[in-house]
């Protein structure tokens, strides 16, 4: 499991989503508003602060990289 861990300005470890990226392995992201996203990361825009998950479905999602808490294995 791949677990975020924050700063004092509260920001997610950038490392560990790099490492989920790297992997090309099916992750689970955990966003702020108590909702979940499942996919693979395939996009880190840093010019945006978006992370782009690609769904099972196929649909990408973006989400801000500031309102991710957890980042996990999909099971």
């Amino acid at each position: 499991m791949l677990d975020l861990k924050r700063d004092s300005n509260g920001c997610a470890g950038r490392e560990r989503l790099v490492e989920a990226y790297n992997e090309k392995a099916m992750v689970q992201l955990e966003v702020w508003y108590q909702r979940t996203v499942e996919g693979r990361l395939v996009k880190l825009d840093s010019r945006t602060k978006m992370i782009h998950v690609e769904q099972r479905n196929g649909e990408t999602e973006r989400v801000p990289f500031m309102d991710i808490m957890k980042v996990s294995n999909a099971g």
